[in-house]
């Protein structure tokens, strides 16, 4: 056991690296509001305000109680309620910032535990699933060093609890199979369990519903194959499987009612893409393609250099193209190495979940596709079927005419990359793995989707005595992209006089609502005065222009943009001035 111990610490050190080296972004702030008790809806909206009320959601309050974190999340968000319970309870074990404000590596290091944990959870899962040492240690030391596993670790969000949730989920699947595959019924502290884990796992994220859905083809593939082989189905073998569907079931279905309420609201526009033209078809395959790749591999082409972002691309596309050839032939021997059943059951679950969310996607025009991360719905099985993969992995596995050594140097390295030895495939692999989450914890790859402290980055240069920045306002989303601003302004600009904030709001079918709020605000604010209109949109550009002149506020020449942000600067002089210029 000494080996597992090595992948949890070499997990551990990955997830808990820098965790606090990148921004808060716009979803984490949700988190971290949700898990103290507080609400989006304490910040004022419509009025210019200091940045300290806009962050004051962010500081733990001495009443909060587990009560009013269900009560905000319920009917300020769209997520289950689980994972920020527990969150409530973690932060009260730590100390706040100096500001007052609650600790952001407490908040993101729950979900990097968590994530440390799915380690010693594959590893179990393993070796129930294949009963064999060598993929238990390989599925372990892939979860320690995958990129994608790292990246949810320290994103402070709840995707690392629901991947416990599948592996135990997944652990009792394969029990159940395995026991009908013998002629035997389940357990019934298994099926128990099972129903519990489901539950749970419904009370932690929706999304745990697709896995369930691929785990119900699963076992329903399982009823075929029998009733092919006998004739018929015992019912002495599938009433207990039937009472843990009808647990399951009822476990997803008390959420229906709730799930009917996020249908349609704003929170999930986002993702609701109508599709227009063959591109946007084709775009969802290839996102797919790309998940898959980061499990494995990440390389930054995400990087602000093009050739750069280029490079890393082809490379990254051509070393998985690479390792999927070998990870194809080792499945090939795994078959005839390691238990089929347990393959296919494997696989018949990625190939379910894939399905269901390309219902969802194409069918629904929900396109789950857009995040990464909603991947983690089978990235433990992908996991799995790897390690087996690379156990299984020999050179005898399949034939070719080159020599096994070569006096020259690339003709080693040619046969090295055909027909490598087993040591040598397992070790790139987990090495590129390591590369690739390392890139990740030093912020070169799976970059925030929201960047706020570039924003800050291009305020600081052009940073005065006296600033407002002002953001439409929708959704408590757009009060989480402002505070990322403002608690990136402490951290950059501490010497720096705080700016005020306005969030502006637009109601549905009121597109310039939002600009006469901001007029009637800059109207009266003091002069002269820097203006950073931030994410201010949609808005009519002859209308923003002409109240801009009105106010006497003259834009910079930059267009600025951060990944989740476009901003500009506006200086606004005194009133007086621009009537004079007038006459």
């Amino acid at each position: 056991m000494g080996w597992l111990w090595l992948w949890i610490a070499l997990g551990l050190i990955l997830r808990f690296t820098c965790l606090t080296g990148k921004a808060v972004w716009t979803d984490e702030f949700a988190t971290l509001v949700f898990s103290l008790g507080n609400s989006f809806r304490t910040v004022p909206v419509d009025q210019v305000i200091p940045l300290a009320d806009l962050l004051a959601p962010l500081q733990p309050l001495p009443g909060a109680t587990a009560q009013a974190v269900v009560q905000h999340l319920t009917s300020e968000s769209n997520h289950p309620p689980l994972y920020f319970l527990l969150n409530f309870w973690w932060l009260q074990l730590f100390p706040t910032r100096p500001d007052g404000l609650a600790s952001i590596w407490a908040v993101r290091s729950l979900a990097a535990l968590f994530g440390v944990l799915s380690i010693p959870a594959m590893f179990g899962l393993s070796w129930l699933t294949f009963r064999s040492w060598r993929i238990a240690h390989l599925a372990a030391a892939l979860t320690a060093v995958s990129p994608f596993g790292v990246y949810l670790a320290q994103e402070a969000r709840h995707y690392t609890l629901p991947i416990l949730w599948v592996i135990a989920s997944l652990a009792c699947l394969m029990v159940v199979v395995q026991k009908l595959g013998q002629g035997s019924p389940p357990p019934w502290w298994v099926c128990w369990l099972w129903i519990a884990v489901n539950g749970l796992g419904m009370a932690t994220h929706y999304f745990m519903g697709i896995a369930l859905v691929a785990e119900g083809a699963v076992i329903l593939a399982t009823a075929i194959w029998q009733r092919r082989r006998d004739g018929h189905l015992k019912p002495t073998l599938w009433l207990r499987v039937g009472v843990a569907i009808a647990g399951t079931l009822a476990s997803i279905l008390i959420w229906i009612p709730v799930v009917q309420n996020v249908e349609g609201s704003e929170l999930t526009e986002w993702i609701s893409r109508p599709r227009q033209g063959l591109l946007d078809w084709i775009l969802p395959i290839g996102r797919l393609f790309t998940s898959w790749m980061t499990m494995l591999y990440v390389l930054p082409v995400q990087a602000d250099q093009l050739w750069l972002a280029i490079l890393s691309g082809t490379v990254g596309l051509m070393l998985f193209g690479w390792t999927a050839i070998h990870l194809h032939r080792g499945w090939q021997r795994a078959q005839h190495v390691h238990d089929l059943m347990a393959m296919r059951v494997m696989i018949g679950f990625v190939v379910g979940a894939i399905a269901v969310m390309l219902v969802i996607t194409y069918g629904l025009n929900y396109d789950l596709t857009l995040a990464f991360r909603y991947a983690f719905i089978y990235y433990p099985a992908v996991l799995l079927l790897i390690a087996a993969a690379l156990s299984a992995y020999s050179p005898n596995a399949f034939k070719t005419a080159l020599p096994v050594s070569s006096p020259s140097f690339w003709g080693r390295l040619r046969g090295w990359l055909i027909r490598p030895s087993r040591h040598h495939f397992v070790v790139l692999v987990l090495t590129m793995s390591l590369v690739s989450s390392l890139l990740v914890v030093f912020n070169l790859g799976f970059l925030k989707t929201h960047q706020p402290d570039q924003v800050v980055y291009w305020m600081e240069d052009d940073a005065s005595d006296r600033t407002l920045v002002a953001m439409t306002h929708r959704t408590h989303a757009q009060t989480g992209r402002l505070m990322g601003i403002g608690l990136e302004w402490r951290r950059v600009l501490p010497d720096v006089a705080e700016p005020e904030v306005l969030l502006a709001h637009q109601p549905p079918g009121e597109p310039n609502q939002a600009l006469v709020t901001l007029e009637a605000a800059i109207a009266n604010y003091p002069r002269p005065f820097d203006l950073w209109m931030v994410s201010f949109r949609p808005v009519s550009d002859e209308l923003r222009r002409d109240m801009l002149d009105r106010q006497n506020c003259e834009g910079d020449t930059k267009r600025r943009r951060a990944e989740g942000y476009s901003f500009r600067r506006y200086k606004c002089s005194a009133l007086e001035n621009a009537a004079s210029n007038n006459a």
